[in-house]
């Protein structure tokens, strides 16, 4: 009876082996493919969640270049983005020019929109330069022109409501509409 007492205990050794063997693959490839709720998922249910994000925020950004392109036909103001190349090559004469700023034709950006607090509005494209006027974040200025001054830093030339006229720093501002 010894004998079929150890064929019967290595029997029950093999099988809770194999048994052991099976869950354990089982958990490992519940692990390696993950779900959401898996508190540990793999790299391709990251990969895989990111592309689906992607894919949304794509969506979204079409819609809302479709809503500005509707709301900028609305308003009467041609496509911005064809003219930006263009306004970067003023010249020099063309940026101190006089009162022939107001001007605009209908593909040329009229209006800038104040970002910052407390924005200087300068006699000069030039944070040396005297103060005339500020402006507060959400105004919107009468845009008038733009410069690139000798740091690559681009000013825009504005009218305040009150008819002073000025520059502001660029990076203060919202791009001209």
């Amino acid at each position: 009876m010894k004998k079929s007492g150890l064929i019967l205990l290595v029997v029950v050794a093999v099988a809770a082996l194999a048994i052991g063997f099976v869950i354990g693959q089982v958990m490992q490839s519940t692990v390696s493919t993950g779900t959401k709720d898996d508190p540990l998922v793999s790299q391709s249910y990251v990969d895989k969640l990111i592309g689906e994000r992607s894919a949304a925020m794509q969506t979204e950004i079409e819609e809302l270049q479709a809503d500005v392109s509707e709301l900028q036909t609305l308003a009467g103001i041609e496509d911005t983005d064809t003219t930006a190349d263009t306004d970067t090559s003023t010249d020099s004469s063309d940026t101190n020019s006089s009162d022939d700023d107001n001007s605009t034709s209908s593909d040329t950006p009229s209006k800038v929109k104040v970002t910052s607090n407390n924005v200087n509005v300068r006699s000069s494209a030039s944070t040396e330069a005297d103060k005339v006027g500020n402006a507060a974040s959400g105004d919107i200025l009468t845009y008038l022109d733009k410069k690139e001054d000798s740091s690559g830093n681009v000013w825009y030339k504005v009218q305040l409501s009150d008819g002073t006229k000025g520059w502001v720093a660029g990076w203060l501002c919202g791009t001209p509409y």
